[in-house]
């Protein structure tokens, strides 16, 4: 026949009020970090769940890094665009007025030495840098200029980086995107024709008085400008994706923040309640153990 002991049930009672501190200090822990788990083997189901929305969080995250950098670069690109098409219209002003006008020597030699500005500005342009790297070569130097004794430009050559087509960055699974713009694609027009040589040759008619290399240079330019716009549109339809993209990746960040919170945070007001409740039940589990042990010391006595 099985005999309750005193000592049995003063054993039982510290069991029960260690069980209920375990389970007070677990009801504090939960209010004092907002959190519902501690650890993945506290409820390996939606441990596992907290674990594959935090990775894809982390993914998101890189994703839109990606898609920043892309952006960064795809409007430096047609900041480019832009100030080299400005520049080619000046240039077609000061050609059509070579064309055009009467023009004394001094005012033909003051003209091509706008031109010979507007080459240099050209070549600075086409070898910006954003921090330490050029736009379009990284580390590598894009156009390289030859000069003459008195520092007159000769002649501009390309790099074998200025046809190194930009990087692709991922935006998603399976989804890619250049993130940026050859170079050639930009000063480069027609049959292998590039914008370097065409101010350098309509530089040197202007000087020569050659009025109609000059006007025929006209039309080149035109050709050139168009090629402008046509990167320019290449480079905002780029950048028109990049953003959709963007504001899609920035949108899932925020369901998946969303879920994340929703397995691991707790419900403060809940966890709150369940702290007192816990913290009650301890108490009364101290009580108990009080009375049992001390009629137990009395029994021993």
């Amino acid at each position: 026949m099985f005999r309750v002991t005193q000592n049995g049930l003063a054993n039982q009672s510290v069991d029960a009020a260690l069980d209920r501190f375990r389970k007070l200090a677990e009801a504090q822990r939960e209010v004092s970090t907002g959190k519902a788990i501690d650890q993945i083997s506290d409820d390996p189901r939606r441990g596992g769940e907290i674990l594959g929305v935090k990775s894809q969080v982390g993914r998101g995250e890189q994703y839109l890094r990606n898609a920043q950098s892309a952006r960064h670069e795809l409007q430096t690109a047609e900041s480019v665009t832009q100030q080299a098409n400005d520049l080619l219209s000046r240039v077609r002003s000061l050609s059509l007025r070579v064309s055009n006008e009467s023009l004394s020597e001094s005012d033909r030699q003051a003209i091509a030495n706008q031109v010979d500005q507007e080459l240099n500005e050209l070549l600075r342009i086409a070898n910006q840098k954003t921090g330490r790297r050029f736009v379009f070569g990284g580390n590598e130097t894009p156009y390289i200029a030859t000069l003459d004794e008195n520092g007159k430009t000769l002649s501009i050559e390309a790099s074998a980086v200025s046809s190194r087509q930009p990087n692709e960055v991922i935006l998603g699974d399976g989804e890619r995107l250049k993130a940026g713009i050859a170079a050639n694609d930009i000063f480069n027009f027609g049959d292998e024709q590039n914008m370097f040589d065409l101010v350098l040759s309509l530089r040197n008619s202007i000087t020569g008085g050659d009025k109609e290399s000059v006007t025929a240079a006209v039309g080149t330019l035109d050709d050139a400008l168009d090629n402008l716009e046509a990167a320019t549109a290449l480079i905002g339809t780029r950048i028109a994706a990049v953003m959709n993209t963007t504001e899609r990746l920035e949108t899932a960040q925020l369901e998946s923040s969303k879920l994340l919170s929703e397995l691991a945070d707790a419900d403060i007001v809940e966890s709150i309640s369940r702290y007192n409740q816990e913290e009650a039940y301890y108490q009364m589990s101290l009580q108990v153990s009080a009375r049992i042990m001390q009629k137990s010391l009395l029994n021993f006595i």
